[in-house]
């Protein structure tokens, strides 16, 4: 019912739209003329027919260039049907301009049956910004609706991306009104080519940091090849870095390119060039919004810090040592469970009860929950406060089996009058403790299962803790791939659709 609500409204908005830019555009026409020219003495309009339009004004100003040769000849329409128009001047560069305007039936008036020369179009760029604000501000109104439910959502990483790109358009938009208004902006065929240039003019903006970022990807990749060995997934960060440089590079050469296979100074070339560059700028673009999303809320699930009333911290399990002792990597999570532990014990004075959880892997001599559970005792932390999860070997059944343990335990908690209750719910105040970049991906995967709980994270070296956001990148978006693959398509079928109209229509 809300989205059929949402629709409607749209539906309203863009049909009020509409009726407004019919009754603003229509019976009235500027036919633009450069010629070299410094007052109007020896221009003259003649047309073949008076019964089709007539001559509301002409004036003379300064064109783009900065030169005072820009000849502005006002039209409004009289009556249906086509006339032609000779325009004369004194420049002996450009004595004369012939074209042909046409009339419809509801009073548009188009230049030489081209729609690309419709007057007043200017409404609709201030239209579009408009669309941009309203659209930026409704994606806020639902991040922060999502993440109150859940600051673990998929959405939250998505609407974050829209809006970094949405935000950027509606610069470029509004700079565009302000610094570039000139002539050429209202025409409908500049527009059109506005608007199926976002994705590329965004991809051009965003380069230097993608750039910096994809440098900054390679060195701290190959500090981490030389502490970590060489592996696949210590690799992921050069070669995204490398691939979103040439795909942006590959975009921003693609009329030369595409140049050697076809003609792309053909009216059907210029289109091709045109969709071959749009949907590599889409699919850059995305990448690059999604990136963005990620980041932000990986970083903040990993900085987020739950409030401290909570009755159990799950410590997820990662590697062991050779000889069952905790890595760096399990280390830190575990301290972040005991400093989480004992900052509660200061505020609140509760208790919390650990869950030590991770299976015995093939080449491991003990499971991860035991050398967890000794590095806990080793610290201090009473056995009767720690609960193994001994069997998981992901991270979805480390919180399902660790959950399911914990529920029991709360149980009999419960039956033994010993109630570590959470009063508002019935239900455990659970936490989990990981490495940083894991937080917002488990806190996710509890979600799933209908598990709720809070993550606080423990940091890592700076080297690793990149790669390990581009991992969490790429199994986000793994994650979530037929969502984002549809995403992809959508706006690949509506630019193609676009430039489908325009070549149909002789749009540009």
């Amino acid at each position: 019912m809300e989205r059929l609500r949402k629709i409607i409204i749209i539906i309203a908005f863009l049909s009020a739209l509409t009726l407004l830019n019919y009754f603003v555009i229509r019976n009235s026409h500027t036919v633009y003329v450069i010629a070299d020219v410094n007052d109007l003495n020896g221009v003259s309009v003649t047309m073949d027919r008076d019964d089709v339009v007539k001559v509301k004004d002409i004036q003379c100003q300064y064109n783009y260039l900065g030169s005072d040769d820009l000849i502005i000849i006002k039209l409004k329409a009289v009556g249906k049907g086509d006339t032609g128009l000779t325009i004369k001047t004194p420049d002996p560069d450009l004595p004369k301009r012939d074209c042909m305007i046409n009339v419809d039936s509801i009073g548009l008036i188009t230049e030489e049956n081209f729609a690309g020369s419709l007057d007043n179009i200017m409404i609709i760029r201030y239209e579009i910004v408009l669309i941009l604000l309203i659209m930026i501000v409704n994606i806020i109104f639902q991040m922060e609706k999502i993440s109150r439910e859940s600051r673990y959502s998929y959405k939250l990483m998505f609407y974050s991306g829209s809006i970094a790109f949405l935000t950027i358009c509606a610069i470029i938009w509004i700079w565009n009104l302000i610094f570039i208004n000139y002539y050429s902006n209202t025409k409908l065929y500049t527009l059109y080519n506005d608007l199926i240039n976002s994705f590329h003019i965004f991809a051009i903006i965003v380069f230097p940091f993608i750039f910096l970022l994809a440098i900054f990807l390679i060195i701290s990749n190959i500090v981490l090849i030389r502490h970590e060995g060489k592996k696949l997934t210590n690799m992921l960060g050069i070669a995204l870095g490398i691939g979103l440089v040439i795909m942006t590079i590959i975009s921003s050469l693609a009329y030369y390119i595409l140049g050697n296979v076809f003609n792309v100074h053909s009216y059907g070339g210029i289109h091709l060039e045109l969709a071959i560059e749009s949907i590599i700028d889409v699919v850059l673009c995305y990448l690059e919004c999604m990136m963005i999303g990620t980041y932000i809320w990986t970083v903040r699930a990993a900085k987020h810090v739950p409030a401290f009333d909570k009755d159990y911290v799950i410590i997820l399990g990662c590697s062991i040592r050779n000889d069952g002792t905790v890595t760096p990597l399990l280390k830190g999570r575990t301290d972040r469970a005991i400093w989480f532990a004992e900052k509660q014990k200061k505020e609140s004075g509760k208790d919390i009860k650990f869950v030590a959880s991770g299976g015995k892997g093939d080449d491991e001599v003990v499971s991860e929950s035991e050398a967890i559970k000794n590095y806990l005792v080793e610290n201090g932390i009473s056995e009767d406060q720690i609960l193994m999860e001994d069997k998981s070997t992901t991270t979805y059944e480390n919180m399902k089996f660790s959950y399911n343990m914990i529920e029991k335990d709360f149980s009999d908690e419960k039956n033994n009058e010993n109630n570590i209750n959470d009063e508002k719910t019935g239900q455990p105040a659970v936490i989990f403790s990981t490495t940083g970049y894991h937080v917002f991906r488990g806190g996710h995967i509890a979600a799933s299962q209908g598990i709720k709980v809070s993550g606080i994270g423990s940091r890592t070296k700076w080297y690793f803790h990149v790669n390990a956001l581009i991992r969490e990148f790429v199994a986000n978006m793994n994650i979530e791939r037929k969502k984002h693959i549809k995403n992809v398509a959508i706006i690949i079928f509506i630019i193609v659709m676009m430039l489908t109209i325009s070549y149909v229509f002789k749009f540009m």
